[in-house]
């Protein structure tokens, strides 16, 4: 933000009421927030003046806090700073690591911004800043969602959501799988939304405790009406060619970090998979933990 938001708002209202041209940095920000569309007023942009300088309903706010907090910097430093109290220079050292925000001023403008819509209280004098633990930073279906040291427990729950976006055949490949990860989709996978679960992962982490506690969690989700899988890839090439982790499925897919690493509030982000995986090529070489478990022994 090249200028504070009463300033954008001011150039705003004119170009609505008297076709005053938006330009710059303005116009960038205004589309960002989707109140501009190809440089015309969106219903959104329509929906939030008419609120607050017609019907004074008191809508705008709540239009404003909805497509700010939409802002992908945005939502990363509520994420991480969730109903936490911290200081000004530690909001723009994340700011400035980790976003496009280079100067100080401009983190004071967003940190005005946030105050006004209620996501934060912060003190200008003091320097201090209370993130809210308002519902708008973690709602469903976001495309991302931030891992910090933190918020412990609620990075389990951004897990357990991206998960839940998820449905039909869900494929999990991690080369270090744990057994503590059939818990998030003990919580989450139902018989509703899931047709199967197939877990793919490396031999590391494979124990005979793991293969217990999987032939337990596949007996739950067979009564749920979902099948579960657990294969071990034991190809060498194979094994050196994986490195990501991802969650696939018929719905949502997601990047995601090690499990071990999320429960250890490791900094990390789950965010939304666009590139092709090669999990059935991976699946039919890897082998059954249940009825090849003499063979997987070899390699752990």
């Amino acid at each position: 933000m090249e200028s504070s938001w009463s300033n954008i708002e001011e150039r705003f209202l004119e170009h609505y009421e008297e076709g005053e041209e938006l330009e710059g940095s303005d116009r960038d920000f205004l589309e960002r927030i989707q109140f501009l569309e190809n440089g015309e007023i969106s219903s959104i942009g329509e929906h939030y003046l008419d609120s607050k300088f017609i019907f004074e309903n008191g809508d705008h706010k709540d239009v404003l806090r909805q497509e700010v907090l939409n802002l992908q910097e945005i939502r990363e430093l509520c994420q991480s700073f969730y109903g936490q109290k911290t200081e000004r220079d530690k909001v723009e050292r994340f700011l400035k690591s980790k976003t496009d925000v280079t100067n100080d001023r401009e983190v004071g403008r967003i940190l005005n911004l946030l105050n006004s819509l209620d996501v934060v209280s912060y003190s200008k004098k003091t320097g201090d800043v209370q993130f809210t633990e308002a519902e708008q930073v973690e709602e469903e279906n976001q495309d991302s969602y931030r891992v910090t040291n933190r918020t412990p427990y609620s990075n389990i729950k951004r897990l357990r959501r991206a998960i839940r976006a998820c449905e039909g055949d869900l494929m999990w490949i991690a080369k270090h799988f744990p057994k503590k990860g059939f818990e998030p989709l003990s919580d989450e996978v139902t018989g509703d939304g899931f047709t199967s679960v197939r877990i793919l992962c490396g031999p590391d982490n494979v124990t005979h405790k793991m293969r217990s506690d999987f032939e337990r969690f596949e007996q739950e989700m067979s009564n749920r009406g979902v099948e579960a899988e657990l294969r071990v890839m034991t190809d060498g090439e194979h094994l050196g060619n994986l490195h990501d982790r991802w969650i696939l499925s018929d719905g949502a897919s997601w990047n995601v970090p090690p499990v071990n690493s999320l429960y250890r509030n490791q900094e990390a982000e789950l965010h939304k998979a666009t590139e092709e995986v090669s999990f059935e090529d991976w699946w039919d070489e890897a082998k059954d933990i249940i009825s090849e478990w003499n063979d997987i022994q070899k390699y752990i």
